[in-house]
């Protein structure tokens, strides 16, 4: 449990509680991320002379690589746009694009399925592999996984050489966008937006749009990314896409009062900048529209120094309702459209709180707290748990 301290009006985080890593029994199962996620496999990884043994397809199909069996010659050939790496049960060698190379561990089948090393397929086809002894955990992270943190971190070298590989897909795994994380580390980093106009070359949908239905130019917008912008239209972004909440890339820049964005979005032909009013909202999701468009929002992010003792992967996000007539609407919510209307709220601004795991986020009206919930990028509303000021402060 986290204790957060109301200090007028904001708050600070206190009685952080660190983890620290946990060594587990050498006859302990290997455990397998790729792309942060757990893989099950019905044959279970197996450890030889250092050297892990996973099961062929999984791994292949994970990595974006079509991949055929040759029962004859008990032969792999995996196949990934310009990329073709080739193994052969009981034999030392392989083949990347032609060129022979020696493997540390020779593919083997195992119970019916035929397992090869992990980390050669995966390193052959641009995908990073970190082993951690302690815990007997491998993980996996894509190149296209890759390619979106290279953006992340301003990683321009990483970045040009996974786009040159020629078989990286520019749009990311998708789930984990790069042009979008372009837009948004491009309103503090121009590099970012150099990154955008390599990934448009390089293929990458202007128009992609997320599990929300926020566009990059969108995301461009709220963030304030005005080159950004200026890219995306350049590359015919569509700027008449709206998002699951009916939103336009127009509507968002309103909203955050970015007023150079505005004119570059009517200029390219958006014309919708009536904002939601509370008049118009005929069922509590409609309300709940028209308070996320008038929120005022303050962060404290824990990657930069800040005085409230957050760590590097937690974010404080306040917001504020501003008038009576907001505040009354949010007092008529469910508890279900209250915690919509937090979580929702920060995982459409996630951009806001970039590479945090936790964002507290708390909802006051006249510097009063009313109501906090601990949100993640991956919370659901049904799961999500509204805790109440009590004694000064909030236990999430």
């Amino acid at each position: 449990m986290k204790r957060l301290k109301v200090v007028a009006p904001l708050f600070v985080a206190a009685m952080f509680v660190g983890t620290h890593p946990v060594e587990v029994s050498a006859d302990e199962p290997i455990r397998v991320f790729f792309d942060y996620k757990t893989q099950a496999y019905d044959q279970p990884p197996l450890l030889v002379e250092g050297t892990t043994l996973v099961p062929m397809r999984g791994l292949f199909e994970n990595l974006g690589a079509d991949v055929t069996w040759d029962d004859a010659n008990q032969k792999i050939i995996a196949t990934k746009s310009s990329a073709t790496v080739e193994l052969q049960v009981g034999v030392q060698t392989a083949k990347v694009n032609g060129t022979t190379l020696t493997l540390t561990q020779k593919p083997q089948i195992v119970n019916g399925r035929t397992l090869v090393p992990l980390r050669f397929v995966s390193e052959s086809l641009g995908a990073e592999v970190k082993w951690h002894g302690e815990s007997r955990t491998v993980e996996i992270f894509s190149a296209e996984e890759r390619l979106y943190n290279s953006v992340r971190a301003g990683d321009w070298d990483t970045f040009v050489y996974l786009l040159n590989l020629g078989h990286v897909d520019p749009d990311g795994n998708g789930r984990d966008n790069p042009l979008s994380m372009a837009a948004i580390v491009g309103s503090r980093d121009s590099l970012a937006n150099e990154m955008m106009t390599k990934l448009l070359h390089a293929g990458a949908d202007p128009d992609y749009q997320n599990e929300i239905g926020n566009t990059v130019l969108m995301t461009a917008a709220y963030m304030g990314n005005q080159n950004g912008v200026e890219i995306l239209l350049e590359a015919k972004a569509d700027v008449h896409l709206k998002n699951k909440k009916g939103a336009t890339a127009l509507w968002q820049a309103a909203a955050e009062e970015e007023l150079g964005i505005v004119d570059l979005l009517r200029e390219a032909g958006d014309t919708e900048t009536q904002p939601p009013q509370l008049a118009d909202a005929q069922t509590e999701d409609e309300v709940i529209d028209v308070l996320h468009f008038h929120l005022s929002r303050t962060v404290i992010d824990g990657q930069y120094e800040n005085d409230y003792g957050l760590s590097r992967m937690e974010a404080l996000m306040f917001l504020n309702l501003g008038t009576k007539e907001y505040y009354d609407a949010y007092q008529q919510l469910s508890e279900t459209g209250k915690k919509k209307l937090l979580v929702e709220y920060a995982q459409d601004h996630w951009g806001f709180v970039l590479g945090m795991d936790h964002c507290y986020t708390i909802l006051s009206y006249l510097g009063q707290p009313l109501i906090g919930i601990d949100v993640t990028g991956e919370t659901k509303i049904e799961d999500a748990k509204i805790v109440y000021p009590k004694d000064g402060g909030f236990d999430f």
